[in-house]
């Protein structure tokens, strides 16, 4: 052979050997992933909604983060719980991502203690942080605006709550996070 075919050969060895190469990592790349993987709706979204304690979560309109879970002996203005009850305190920050004003406050429906048997307890609702008293100001996050609030309930002295499980709206998607 001369050196022309010589050259052309190896030239055609080495366009298939890099050819191969690429189809076989675009074929890697190409495989599908276990179903086991597979997260509906967006990872994102979902995987955004539930957490542990400092984590920020997002729903698409509010932005939640649990900064603390504590057990003090007396409420905010010294109050006792009653007879075999005990208070827990769930420290959060709440940011409104939407371009509306959020009422921040809560009702019976939305804000739930879980424990491990899968007991619940709803709570009354979330105050701001820096004003207990439920009756003085109004109860939104301008948008583009947080708050730091606290959710105060009384639980039976047995009662371990795990998670809490929060939807800041009727139709928002609900948050969970692990104590």
């Amino acid at each position: 052979m001369n050196k022309s075919k010589w050259l052309l050969a190896i030239i055609l060895i080495a366009g298939l050997m890099v050819g191969g190469m690429q189809l076989t990592s675009s074929a890697a790349k190409a495989k599908a992933k276990p179903k086991s993987e597979v997260v509906a709706g967006g990872q994102n979204q979902l995987k955004g909604m539930e957490g542990s304690v400092g984590d920020w979560l997002f729903n698409g309109t509010t932005k939640l983060k649990v900064v603390s879970v504590a057990y003090p002996e007396a409420g905010p203005k010294g109050e006792k719980p009653e007879e075999g009850k005990k208070w827990v305190v769930v420290s959060v920050e709440l940011k409104n991502a939407s371009d509306m004003n959020a009422n921040y406050g809560g009702s019976v429906e939305n804000l739930t203690l879980v424990d491990a048997d899968g007991q619940t307890i709803i709570a009354n609702r979330l105050y701001k942080k820096d004003n207990w008293d439920e009756t003085q100001g109004d109860n939104m996050i301008l948008p583009a605006s947080g708050m730091k609030g606290v959710l105060f309930v009384g639980v039976p002295t047995d009662y371990k709550p795990i998670r809490l499980v929060y939807q800041h709206g009727a139709s928002d998607p609900v948050f969970r996070v692990n104590f």
